[in-house]
Parts: structure tokens; C-alpha cells; sequence
């Protein structure tokens, strides 16, 4: 095995792998972005609609120091019962503040309470995802096949 100094090494040796790693990192972001839109879907159609209050928000300082914050609602069931959620979204800035009664959806089989808002934006994150995930796929391929091209093309 030749190792190459670093006046020797041509980084066209190595670049043609980047297509096929734009490949791989856009179709994982496009399936996530995809999975998370369609728990958000399967999570409106099999839950019904409540109204949430409110009753604490967690303000957390994550690793790069933003802030973001995460609500907890609860509401009473029909039966009488109190459920008390920690949503999964967080959230800069605050999207409820401590008290707000707001309109959203509740789970019986998971126990799950969303607000409309943390519905929409974790959607919105999804398509986020699907699309930049689909430019960063085609993207490859578009390189990918260049590259075929050109170098089918030279003797």
C-alpha cells in the first residue's frame, strides 16, 4: 500500500464518493422527514380532539446554549380523568405560555396530548426534512451520472 504525501494527494481520487454520500444522506433525511410527517397524520386520525391547558413550561439550555422551551398540557377526559403530558417539540420561541387553555388532540391508546400548534410545527420540520433531503438525493444522483458521462467520455 502507497501512501501519498500531501503534495502527492489528488483529491479527485477520493471526490468521486461524494455523490454516493449525498445519496445516502438525502434519502435518510427525505424517509425521516416522510416518518414524521405520517406519525403526525396517523397520530390526528386516531385521536380526538380536546381542549389542553397549559400547566407548565420547561425551559431547557441545550449544548450549543439556545434556549428552547417545552410545554406540558393536561386535560380531563370524559370519564372524569386528568392526563398530564410533556410534549416531545421544543420549541424557540415559547409556543404556550403557562395557563393557556389551547385547542388539540388527545390519544387513548398512547396517552398523548398535542396541541395544534406542536402538530403543525413538527410537520412543518417533516417537510423540512422530505425536502431537503430530496435536493441533497437528486443532487447525487445528478453528480453521480455526470461523472459516469465524463469519464465514459474520455479515452
Amino acid at each position: 500500500m502507497t501512501i501519498l504525501s500531501r503534495s502527492q494527494f489528488d483529491p479527485t481520487h477520493i471526490a468521486w464518493i461524494v455523490p454516493y454520500i449525498a445519496m445516502v444522506v438525502g434519502t435518510a433525511l427525505y424517509y425521516a422527514g416522510n416518518q414524521l410527517r405520517s406519525e403526525q397524520s396517523d397520530f390526528a386520525q386516531h385521536s380526538q380532539e380536546v381542549s389542553l391547558m397549559v400547566v407548565f413550561v420547561f425551559s431547557e439550555i441545550d449544548e450549543d446554549g439556545g434556549q428552547r422551551f417545552t410545554p406540558v398540557f393536561e386535560t380531563v377526559t370524559s370519564d372524569g380523568q386528568t392526563i398530564r403530558y410533556r410534549s416531545k417539540v421544543s420549541t424557540f420561541p415559547a409556543l404556550h405560555q403557562v395557563g393557556d387553555v389551547v385547542p388539540g388532540r388527545y390519544a387513548p391508546e398512547t396517552g398523548e396530548l398535542k396541541s395544534y400548534d406542536t402538530m403543525e410545527t413538527s410537520s412543518e420540520v417533516g417537510w423540512s426534512f422530505t425536502i431537503l433531503g430530496g435536493f441533497f438525493a437528486i443532487g447525487g444522483m445528478y453528480l453521480a451520472v455526470r461523472r459516469y458521462l465524463q469519464d465514459k467520455q474520455v479515452p
